[in-house]
């Protein structure tokens, strides 16, 4: 999107009038895509230029909270895309799949993939062959490897920003130009400019969505010291004050599901049980966390083999939050 105030102001204008045009229309559907930072330039500018304007969106509670509003499918808009793919079994039978492909960042990776409905028992099993099939397979394997790991060094593994300055990987050991190309290609980093001070762009290198450096940032502490109580210990350290250890805990609860593996989940429900308060003010970690528990009433639910071993602290858990 143009720096150009007069310009941004006429592109919002024709932005907004098309969609007013279409308001009423129900046989008309416009998708607006963008970047995350052009997406967030346009709810903001939005809200100078055109006051009040948010109901023209689907679901505006979803895109103010957002930046987007992209909901979940339903049932029938998956079994009707299942029908235009004359698929021969029932995605309804696989019910950690269904669940999964209903956000529909999962669906498209669903159908990049070689993989059927059945093999997919959590969103690991759909990113790591994204990972491993559309961006790292090929004759640069290596180099967008250390690209990679480049770019969530620099961060601090999530700590600090998640953008990097294109000059910084340009100047290290680990660039090449068709490694990085390819990257780009395979839609895992994007670039972004933004005006320097005076004459000039700053291109930025920033990973496409919070989903793929989530499940980069814990491959990283995974692959350093294994799925271990000391994988945990350093999540909760390294984290303590970011956001960011949220997302991280519930990619680890989902490898302790997948590996059925409870002694780590029994240290997440220890930690949850001393930190989680119904009445927390900080509206944020108590959502966050409320989200953990939920997670972990699922697997309870649904997880004969590891239920056994995880009630115990799962009841200690709810017994302490009614308590306080």
């Amino acid at each position: 999107i143009s720096f150009n105030p007069t310009e941004i102001q006429q592109f919002f204008e024709s932005i907004i009038q098309l969609f007013r045009i279409a308001e009423d229309l129900d046989f008309v559907k416009i998708l607006l895509t963008g970047v995350p930072e052009s997406l967030k330039v346009i709810h903001n500018k939005q809200k100078i230029f055109y006051p009040g304007s948010d109901n023209i969106w689907f679901d505006p509670e979803l895109y103010l909270k957002e930046n987007g509003n992209v909901p979940l499918l339903t049932d029938k808009e998956l079994e009707q895309f299942f029908k235009s793919l004359h698929a021969d079994w029932d995605y309804k039978n696989f019910k950690s799949f269904s669940e999964i492909i209903k956000l529909p960042f999962f669906l498209q990776l669903y159908v990049q993939s070689n993989i059927v409905g059945s093999e997919v028992q959590s969103e690991i099993d759909l990113l790591y062959n994204y990972i491993q099939n559309n961006v790292l397979y090929g004759t640069h394997d290596h180099k967008k490897q250390e690209i990679i790991f480049e770019l969530l060094a620099y961060s601090h593994y999530g700590i600090e920003k998640i953008f990097i300055d294109k000059n910084y990987i340009l100047n290290k050991p680990c660039y090449e130009t068709k490694a990085y190309a390819e990257l780009l290609a395979s839609g895992l980093i994007y670039e972004f400019k933004e005006p320097k001070k005076f004459l000039g762009y700053n291109t930025h290198i920033r990973f496409t969505h919070d989903i793929l450096f989530e499940f980069l940032v814990i491959n990283y502490w995974l692959s350093s010291y294994d799925l271990t109580e000391e994988t945990f210990d350093h999540l909760i350290k390294h984290y303590e004050n970011s956001d960011l250890l949220y997302p991280l805990i519930e990619w680890l609860i989902k490898y302790c599901v997948a590996e059925n593996s409870s002694e780590v989940l029994q240290l997440i429900c220890s930690y949850i049980t001393d930190h989680y308060k119904w009445n927390d003010s900080n509206y944020k970690r108590r959502e966050k966390l409320g989200n953990i528990i939920a997670q972990l009433g699922k697997i309870i639910l649904n997880n004969e083999e590891l239920k056994k071993d995880l009630m115990p602290y799962y009841m200690k858990l709810n017994f302490m939050n009614k308590a306080t």
